[in-house]
């Protein structure tokens, strides 16, 4: 009987990992079905959203053709109108001296415009040719450039070498032929650091400089171009706060160029 216990006990442990491993891999099933219903459930959710936007789309393409067909119509009606009016010699224009009623001189919107109307106000001015030919007339005095006595800077152009023999031309006295100038803007953006200190009197006071409320601020030069920009120039608030941060690197709101006007 006991030659035979090792023998029986065996085959019990197999099957206990026969069904140890069935039970894992029942879990990992379970956990990847459990995986895979989330996954089908968000791309579900998508799925819904993309419907949604393909609704709206549709909406939006069938109120797009509704307005076009209204525009095509109302396009016909004045086409009609223009060929009734020239069949039978009508200008509305020349009427009781009166000029046409347009966008431009009444309440009119510019889509119930004839179509003379709006041809003429898109592609011909109003003002009659002089029938002079273009640019400066004859006697007009004319302006250019000046050159200055002292430049700034100056940059001397010297040969280095000869173009026949080669040799160097270091040393050799030169002769200045031409010159040109050229007059341009430097941009220096400049940040200045202003430290207050304090002193301590043999008395014991301590005395310091009135020291500003503000960490940082911008110069009486920025502000004065600020104020340049939009009060002589014109240039929206938006277009000066793009203009100031690319120039400085810091970021300026459009509140910010308010507050210096």
């Amino acid at each position: 009987m006991l030659i035979f216990v090792p023998e029986m006990v065996r085959p019990c442990t197999d099957i206990d990992d026969v069904l140890r491993e069935t039970n894992q891999r029942l879990r990992k099933l379970e956990k990847s079905d459990s995986e895979k219903n989330e996954e089908i459930g968000r791309l579900n959710r998508i799925n819904g959203q993309k419907d949604v936007e393909i609704h709206n789309l549709k909406q939006e393409f069938a109120l797009a053709k509704s307005e076009l067909s209204d525009a095509k119509d109302r396009i016909h009606e004045l086409e009609k109108e223009l060929d009734k009016n020239d069949d039978e010699g009508d200008d509305t224009s020349g009427a009781l001296g009166k000029p046409e009623k347009n966008s431009s001189n009444s309440s009119i919107p510019p889509s119930q415009e004839s179509i003379v109307a709006r041809e003429l106000r898109r592609t011909k001015l109003l003002r009659k040719p002089s029938g002079k030919p273009s640019g400066g007339q004859p006697g007009h005095e004319g302006h250019t450039l000046k050159t200055v006595a002292e430049p700034d800077r100056i940059i001397r152009h010297e040969p280095a070498y000869c173009k026949c023999c080669g040799r160097p031309l270091e040393g050799i006295p030169y002769r200045k032929i031409r010159k040109k100038q050229t007059i341009n803007i430097k941009l220096v953006v400049e940040t200045t650091e202003e430290q207050y200190c304090e002193k301590v009197c043999e008395c014991g006071s301590v005395n310091n400089c009135g020291t500003p409320n503000c960490r940082i601020k911008f110069g009486d030069n920025l502000r004065a171009l600020v104020t340049y920009l939009n009060v002589v120039q014109c240039v929206p608030f938006k277009r000066i706060s793009k203009f100031i941060s690319d120039l400085s690197g810091q970021k300026i709101s459009e509140g910010t160029v308010q507050n210096i006007l």
